[in-house]
């Protein structure tokens, strides 16, 4: 998509970092935002988190259907 060989390109792809790999390492890397708890204010960001943290433990809470399938004898 696009030319990694051009140099703005390269130094653009460089500067961005990684996304967090899941839900949980968002919500710390938003919680530990300054800049967007400035932006969308503290009441706002800490009740997302709170919902968002809630759907991740329920998320991490339960097995899915190929779990089941994949590592149980039933």
């Amino acid at each position: 998509m696009y030319d990694t060989h051009d140099p703005r390109v390269a130094a653009a792809l460089s500067a961005a970092g990684r996304l967090p790999p899941n839900l949980r390492e968002a919500l710390e890397a938003l919680d530990g935002s300054a800049g967007l708890r400035r932006q969308l204010g503290n009441g706002f960001v800490d009740s997302y988190l709170k919902l968002r943290r809630a759907h991740w433990q329920d998320y991490t809470s339960h097995l899915s259907h190929w779990e089941v399938k994949e590592y149980l004898d039933c």
